[in-house]
């Protein structure tokens, strides 16, 4: 992992998290600033698509964190 990528603060990240947080500081990086960045629908269906994917992966921990909790009450685990 890149040192100056990941700071104190984003230590803790996934290899897919540092490896998407280096596409997106080098595509900025290459079209000079943020605000350069083209939105186009792909991009805005793109994006919808990651934080919809992202929600139900969350989802699916939770559900499996308070099965877990479950399961411990009942004794089974």
């Amino acid at each position: 992992m890149n040192d100056a990528l990941v700071t104190k603060e984003r230590g803790s990240l996934s290899e897919p998290s540092v490896v998407a947080l280096r596409a997106v500081k080098e595509a900025i990086r290459f079209l000079g600033s943020g605000t350069k960045v083209p939105i186009s629908k792909d991009f805005i269906h793109a994006v919808k698509h990651a934080h919809s994917e992202y929600a139900l992966s969350g989802k699916s921990v939770q559900t499996s964190i308070t099965g877990r909790r479950r399961k411990a009450k009942e004794g089974g685990g």
